[in-house]
């Protein structure tokens, strides 16, 4: 039986190195009313749970994944014994006025603790206007009165509930507050990108080389691919490059930044020549995206100040935004974490680039946006842009092998034999923790047809684990296990 808890007192068991949170939130289709009718009288209805998971560290809190199930009535009994197998895993569950939620979890038999954080909201009363309302408690967390907190989906809120805890124990002064980092809600930034990838909107992303960083520095190239929506998809459609003169000699800095030098840019187009051409490419689309675009948006401005064309309006997307708010800087290095080279290599370890040239800077940033929103649209269980096609189809998951590659320390990867496919097409990266395929045409459109979130759950169900890198470990020490035995043997 779930048992829900107030007050700090019932809160401090569970603050300690190495305990697994979850916090969630359970939705119907039914009224709230028929819910509670449908739980007392233990009736079937289908439902959906939500929850966020991190564990605390000395280091601080630390996210895990986030795990989302439907609960349908064809598959009703199977599908509760999942949800049960998977929340028995974690150590406490987080909620805000989970009454019902508690008597759901009752129902299906999860015997974890429930914090209910409502009832521990008292306890701030000089912080949280009114009669604690949720809204008014998230915003007072998130520090940001202007939050469309009624438009949250479900990830969102169950984060925000995560939000809530970990505030909490900074208020209280806990052990953790100097090492617990503030936790990076992804949501706002993905919502103000989607906004924008609607069929039929037309995206420019470019990237510009220039002179110098200051006002009267000159774009000595110009880069950028425009991209269509369509079907769902982000589709090429054109790209151009230009070398520019800027009838004045380039420092030596510039050429070793950017490898282009005088005698490159000697037949190249005048500024007035090539500013017509690039403000009609800026005017045909509908949206801008560029690594950085202050910099960029800055010198085209400039550009047309000085050559007489008008700079057209259009919204534009700052691309860094999504790697600072969907990856920890700790992953990426210490020296400007968030640099194009730094990001690209993090997401795409196999491949690489020459950067600070326009165009091949474009194409990395392009890659960036489309991996991030990609391995986003993952946990939204939804078909957005950049998805190859409709992501909601497992093949059945017949082992999982433990791998490293001798020629490549740095590579260690739980390679998965599935129905469909060859071995190891899919697999999950032990060191940089995120699923991924291997380059070919099969495995790329294999990999775009999985839904990510049911073939994880699949692989934990079958090998008892609650998390993908619990899983490494026992696979790991199986391994070992079998290498030592077959040494003896010999």
């Amino acid at each position: 039986m779930a048992k829900t808890y107030g007050g700090w007192s019932k809160f401090q068991p569970f603050v300690k190195d190495g305990t697994v949170l979850a916090s969630f939130r359970i939705v119907s289709d039914d009224t709230m009313e028929a819910l509670k009718a449908s739980v007392k009288a233990r009736i079937c209805h289908p439902f959906h749970i939500t929850a966020f998971v991190c564990r605390l560290t000395e280091n601080g809190l630390k996210k895990e994944g986030i795990y989302t199930k439907t609960v349908n009535e064809g598959s009703y009994f199977e599908d509760i014994e999942k949800i049960t197998h998977t929340l028995s895993g974690y150590d406490v569950l987080l909620g805000w006025d989970c009454t019902l939620e508690k008597k759901i979890l009752k129902m299906i038999g999860v015997e974890v603790p429930v914090l209910d954080l409502k009832k521990n909201a008292g306890y701030f009363h000089k912080f949280f206007p009114g009669d604690y309302q949720i809204n008014d408690v998230i915003r007072t967390v998130y520090r940001n009165q202007h939050l469309e907190i009624n438009t949250f989906e479900e990830v969102q809120w169950a984060e925000s509930y995560m939000a809530i805890f970990h505030w909490m124990l900074k208020k209280y002064g806990n052990k953790f507050r100097e090492n617990m980092p503030q936790l990076k809600t992804k949501y706002a930034v993905y919502k103000k990108f989607m906004r924008f990838f609607e069929e039929g909107v037309k995206l420019l992303i470019l990237d510009t080389e220039t002179t110098g960083l200051t006002d009267d520095a000159k774009i000595i190239q110009f880069s950028a691919i425009r991209y269509c929506v369509k079907n769902g998809k982000l589709v090429s459609d054109g790209w151009s490059s230009v070398y520019i003169n800027p009838e004045e000699p380039l420092t030596k800095k510039i050429t070793e930044i950017t490898g282009l030098t005088d005698e490159k840019l000697a037949g190249g187009l005048t500024e007035k020549q090539a500013a017509g051409n690039i403000f009609k490419l800026l005017a045909s689309c509908d949206v801008w995206g560029a690594y950085n675009s202050s910099f960029d948006h800055r010198m085209l401005s400039h550009m047309a100040a000085r050559t007489g064309y008008r700079m057209p309006d259009r919204p534009v997307l700052d691309l860094i935004e999504l790697p600072r708010n969907m990856i920890e800087d700790s992953a990426l290095g210490d020296y400007r974490p968030y640099q194009l080279e730094n990001v690209f290599s993090y997401l795409y370890p196999s491949k690489e680039v020459e950067f600070h040239d326009a165009l091949a800077d474009v194409k990395a940033a392009a890659m960036v946006t489309v991996r991030l929103l990609y391995d986003f649209s993952d946990v939204k269980r939804e078909n957005i842009v950049l998805n190859f096609c409709d992501k909601e189809y497992v093949p059945h998951v017949e082992y999982v092998y433990y791998d490293v590659n001798e020629h490549a320390k740095g590579q260690i990867r739980l390679k998965v034999g599935l129905s469909e496919g060859r071995y190891g097409d899919v697999y999950w990266d032990v060191i940089h923790k995120r699923w991924d395929c291997k380059n070919t045409h099969d495995a790329v459109s294999l990999f775009a047809k999985l839904d990510l979130t049911e073939l994880e759950s699949m692989i934990l169900w079958k090998y008892h684990c609650h998390t993908m890198q619990e899983t490494a470990m026992l696979l790991k020490e199986w391994k070992e296990k079998k290498e030592n035995k077959k040494e003896e043997s010999a």
